[in-house]
């Protein structure tokens, strides 16, 4: 969709199931696929290029992309790949024990990807790699189910959270643990960190939050409850996210109800709360005072 007063809209048909958020950068928007990866222009949505792997790799399943410095990182089933952005040929791939199921961090030249296994059969490691090589730096193993979050990376420690495991803060360039936190188990634990003013930002099991990023001691929680809630997004001093209370009335045809929660970033109280109907477990934008945020209904919110 482009925005102003003459909104045009066009789509294009993938040839095989779209798997990914797009990332839009200049003219160009790229997103996978289930079996290739696109580059289409911003303007027509016609293809630029397209990316496919070796017929023998029967590699799928293409995820989030980043593009920093002319080259695109996206993770599959099996690997991670560089792609030149312009031409779409490949720099380099990396093998990668179990899934990547999120977008890359790319930071000061090293590229972090987490690994996720959905039956636990395969180890999982967080990754680091060149980013102009693909070379590992090194990996560090971790007995839950994996990673299935970004990565936060800032003053070099990178903070992640592990499924099962909890919220750790490691150095950059060893790997080595500094510390850890515990959020407790279950699906929330798959939530990205965030970090700003010395603090890491997490949800989980229905709660944000906030530790203090150089000793990983609780500075507050703020329990918001509900069944599903997306990664915190910062933006002024505010916390924002989402969360969905779906209830017991959906096991008999109701409907979720799904929130937007504002908190102050220092004190972790609660500003204010957006209610929608149906679910809203993605994490929203901020953009000029403005929040937008989606949910499952197919409609699109602006919040200011």
């Amino acid at each position: 969709l482009t925005s102003g007063p003459n909104l045009r809209e066009y789509y294009r048909e993938l040839d095989n199931q779209g798997t990914s958020a797009p990332a839009v950068v200049s003219d160009t928007v790229y997103v996978g696929g289930w079996e290739e990866f696109y580059a289409m222009s911003l303007d027509s949505g016609g293809v630029r290029w397209i990316f496919q792997p070796e017929k023998e790799s029967n590699d799928r399943y293409y995820i989030d992309p980043l593009v920093v410095g002319g080259t695109v990182y996206f993770g599959s089933w099996t690997h991670l790949y560089a792609v030149d952005s312009d031409t779409g040929q490949e720099k380099w791939k990396a093998k990668l024990s179990g899934h990547t199921v999120n977008v890359p961090t790319v930071h000061d030249g090293v590229v972090y990807a987490g690994t996720y296994s959905p039956d636990g059969r395969v180890d999982t490691y967080l990754y680091a790699l060149d980013s102009e090589s693909g070379q590992e730096k090194w990996k560090i193993r971790y007995t839950g189910d994996g990673i299935r979050g970004a990565v936060a990376v800032t003053e070099g420690v990178v903070y992640v959270n592990i499924l099962n495991e909890g919220l750790m803060a490691l150095d950059a360039r060893s790997g080595k643990e500094r510390w850890r936190y515990d959020t407790g188990s279950g699906s929330g634990s798959t939530h990205a960190p965030a970090v700003a003013y010395g603090t890491v930002y997490v949800t989980n099991q229905g709660t944000l939050y906030a530790v203090d990023a150089q000793t990983g001691k609780e500075k507050w929680r703020l329990q918001a409850g509900g069944d599903f809630y997306s990664d915190p997004v910062i933006a002024d001093g505010i916390i924002y996210f989402t969360n969905t209370d779906a209830g017991l009335g959906v096991l008999f045809g109701g409907k979720p109800t799904g929130y937007l929660l504002a908190v102050d970033a220092v004190s972790g109280q609660e500003l204010w709360k957006f209610t929608v109907e149906g679910m809203t477990s993605r994490a929203p934008a901020v953009s000029d005072g403005t929040v937008y945020f989606g949910s499952e209904e197919g409609v699109l919110y602006a919040v200011k």
